[in-house]
Formats: structure tokens, C-alpha cells, sequence
């Protein structure tokens, strides 16, 4: 891709910087993890077709929400998963949501190695059409 601004780390003064790494989601289908240079010293592959939150463990786990979509237009009729992969990539742990729910936020590991995260359901477009919310004394139809 041809770009008028400079790609990469532009300015890096070390003694001025909280040093670390970025996780980054690349692709569909892709993390990197990159130092302060803009150096790739890491990469990850995962199964869904669309992930939202993602979260890298003190282990070294990269913990994400992935969708997998059982519709081609993607209007929220899916299977919501929140998943686990290792440093090389392989799947430790897996949570399947029930149907046309998803997690809302970024999972929460807990000190006792449960996770916690809230999860929304997806409202197809016909009931969300008929959907009715009163309050305040009025009624708005969306």
C-alpha cells in the first residue's frame, strides 16, 4: 500500500518510554505482537471469522472473542466463542456462547483461573423491528 505518511516507529527515544510490547489484530485472522521498534516478534492465528476483544495473558496466552457467522450478510445471527491460544497458536480453552450471543466486553481472568465476561444477545432484524422501549413517558420505535 502506497502511503504519504512514514510507516513503522517514526521517533523511539527509550530513555523516555515506558518500554513493552503492542498486541495488534492484523488481519481477520491474525495478531501480532510488536516491541517498541515495530518489530513483528510474534504472530498468532485463530479459527473465527471475526474477533472483537482479545486480551495477552501473563503466560503468554492470547485470550480473544471470535464470531463464526451462520449467515452470509453477518446481521448477528452467529455463534459467539471466547477462546484461548497458547504461544504456538494451539487451542487450550474454549467457551461456546448459546446461539446469537456474544461477549460484550473483554474477559476478566480471574486470580483462581476462572473467566469472567458479560455477554449480549444479537436481536435478528424482524423482532428488532417490533422492539419497543417506554420510558420518561414516551415510546420510540427503532
Amino acid at each position: 500500500m502506497v502511503s504519504v505518511y512514514p510507516l513503522g516507529t517514526t521517533i523511539y527515544r527509550p530513555e523516555k518510554c515506558d518500554n513493552g510490547y503492542t498486541l495488534v489484530g492484523t488481519s481477520p485472522r491474525g495478531f501480532e505482537l510488536l516491541d517498541m521498534n515495530g518489530t513483528v516478534v510474534h504472530r498468532w492465528q485463530h479459527r473465527g471469522e471475526q474477533f472483537y476483544h482479545y486480551q495477552l495473558l501473563d503466560n503468554g496466552h492470547l485470550v480473544l472473542q471470535e464470531t463464526e457467522w451462520d449467515d452470509a450478510e453477518r446481521i448477528g445471527l452467529g455463534q459467539g466463542h471466547l477462546r484461548e491460544y497458547d504461544w504456538d497458536g494451539s487451542l487450550v480453552w474454549e467457551l461456546a456462547l448459546p446461539q446469537r450471543y456474544f461477549s460484550c466486553s473483554i474477559s476478566k481472568r480471574l486470580d483462581n483461573g476462572n473467566t469472567l465476561t458479560a455477554a449480549k444477545e444479537a436481536i435478528p432484524p424482524r423482532r428488532r423491528a417490533a422492539s419497543t422501549i417506554r420510558g420518561c413517558g414516551a415510546s420510540s420505535r427503532f
